[in-house]
C-alpha cells in the first residue's frame, strides 16, 4: 500500500483522482484547498470551511500535509481553534492573517518555520509558544496581536528564547519582538546587542522602555506606533538609529541622544507631535531626510557649528546651542 501511494503521489491531478476514487475509496476533505509538493507531500492552500474549530488533517488523499501555504486561512475571523497536526514543518506567509477570534493553537514540534505575517492580525490570540524546533521566526510574524501578552520559547531551542514574554535570538543577541500586549515599563535584558526591526511596532500600552548599555543598534520601525511612549532612555552604547525607528510615537516629548550614536536615519522621529526638545550631543552625527518632520513643538539642541544645527537651519527648526 505504501508503494502504492507514493506512485500516486507522483501522477497527474486527474489520474489521482481516478485512481483515489475507484480504488483506495479515499473522499478529499471538503474544508481545503491543496496542492501537490514534488516530493509528494501536500501543501494547504485555503480553508473554504465554516467550522470555528479546525483540525488540520495529517494526510489528504494518502499524502503526508507538510505545509500551512500562504494565506491559507487569511481573514477566517469566526475561528477559534486551530489544531496542526505534527506532520507541518512549515507555516508560510499570512497562513492565519486576520483569524481575530483565533484564541487557541498549538505549534507542534515538527515546525522549523513561521513566515512573516503568519498570525497578523490575530487579535484574540494571547499567548502562543514557539517549540524547539523552529529555526526561522520571519518578521511581522506576531504583527497585529494587539492582546497578545506572552511569546514562550521551548527551552531546548537552540535559535530564540524568552524573557518575560518577549522573543528574542540567541544567535544575534537581538530582540525579535514584544508583544503588542505588554503594559507599563519594559526594561530590556542586559546583554542584548540590537533591537530589531519593528520590534516595538504598535506597542500602545507601553508608557517607558529602557535600553541597557550593551545595545549597540536600534533597527528600522523599532518603536514605530508606541504612541503611549512618554520616555526612552538611548545609551551611550548605541552608535546608530535606524530610518523610522521612532515614527508616530506622538507622545515621546523629549530624547538624549547620546555621543556615539553616528547617525540617525530618514524618518526617525517624523509624526512624534509632542516631541519638545531633542538634544544631539555628538557635533557629526548624520541626520537623514524628514527624521523630524511635523514634529512642530521641537527645539533641537547641539554643539555650535555641528550637523544638527545645519539640519535645524535648513529644516526651519528652532536651535539651540548647548
Amino acid at each position: 500500500m505504501k508503494e502504492t501511494i507514493k506512485t500516486i503521489c507522483r501522477l497527474t491531478e486527474e489520474d489521482k483522482k481516478y485512481i483515489r476514487s475507484k480504488y483506495l475509496n479515499i473522499i478529499p476533505p471538503d474544508d481545503f484547498e491543496y496542492k501537490y509538493n514534488d516530493d509528494g507531500t501536500v501543501t494547504i492552500t485555503k480553508y473554504v470551511g465554516i467550522s470555528i474549530e479546525v483540525n488540520i488533517p495529517p494526510k489528504i488523499e494518502g499524502c503526508v500535509v507538510t505545509n500551512i501555504g500562504e494565506d491559507t486561512f487569511e481573514g477566517c475571523g469566526k475561528i477559534i481553534t486551530i489544531t496542526i497536526p505534527d506532520s507541518v514543518t512549515s507555516i508560510g506567509q499570512g497562513a492565519f492573517r486576520g483569524c481575530s477570534s483565533l484564541t487557541n493553537i498549538i505549534i507542534p514540534d515538527s515546525v522549523t518555520y513561521i513566515g512573516y505575517g503568519a498570525f497578523y492580525g490575530c487579535s484574540s490570540l494571547t499567548n502562543i509558544t514557539i517549540p524547539d524546533s523552529v529555526v526561522i521566526v520571519h518578521g511581522g510574524a506576531f504583527d497585529g496581536c494587539s492582546k497578545l501578552i506572552d511569546i514562550s520559547v521551548d527551552t531546548n531551542n537552540k535559535v530564540y528564547f524568552s524573557i518575560d514574554g518577549v522573543l528574542f535570538s540567541k544567535i544575534k543577541k537581538e530582540l525579535i519582538r514584544c508583544p503588542e500586549g505588554k503594559k507599563g515599563v519594559y526594561i530590556i535584558p542586559y546583554s542584548i546587542k540590537s533591537i530589531g526591526c519593528h520590534s516595538f511596532r504598535d506597542c500602545l500600552n507601553l508608557v517607558k522602555i529602557v535600553i541597557p548599555d550593551s545595545v549597540e543598534s536600534i533597527d528600522y520601525g523599532s518603536f514605530s506606533d508606541c504612541s503611549n511612549l512618554l520616555e526612552i532612555t538611548i545609551p551611550d552604547s548605541v552608535k546608530s538609529i535606524d530610518p523610522l525607528a521612532f515614527i508616530l510615537c506622538s507622545n515621546l516629548t523629549k530624547v538624549f541622544i547620546p555621543n556615539h550614536v553616528k547617525s540617525i536615519g530618514y524618518e526617525t522621529f517624523e509624526g512624534c507631535c509632542n516631541l519638545e526638545s531633542v538634544v544631539v550631543i555628538n557635533r557629526y552625527t548624520k541626520i537623514g531626510r524628514d527624521a523630524f518632520n511635523a514634529c512642530n513643538k521641537l527645539v533641537l539642541y547641539g554643539k555650535k557649528n555641528s550637523k544638527v544645527q545645519r539640519y535645524a537651519k535648513k529644516n526651519n527648526i528652532k536651535f539651540k546651542i548647548i
